[in-house]
């Protein structure tokens, strides 16, 4: 039996997103939404070899969110 590693980049990614949230970090989100795609796709490729499929997700979402609220915001803010 193969000993499953966890995605660097899932981790990575995760991290970057909670830094977004708790420093309001626009670029943070946007690299932990990046680093999320990517490694979505990378352990839905290899989902027998990689872990991280609920931090990839968790980055992704982090990041959309963000992402959404930073549109959000910039609109407000012209007004």
């Amino acid at each position: 039996m193969k000993v499953k590693k966890w995605n660097q980049k899932a981790i990575i990614g995760f991290c970057f997103g909670v830094v977004a949230v708790i420093l309001s970090a626009s670029g943070a989100g946007i690299v932990a939404f990046v680093l999320g795609l990517l490694s979505f796709q990378e352990i839905r490729k290899n989902r027998a070899e990689h872990k991280g499929y609920g931090l990839a997700i968790a980055s992704l979402v982090i990041g959309s969110i963000w992402g959404v609220l930073l549109i959000i915001a910039q609109f407000i803010q012209r007004f």
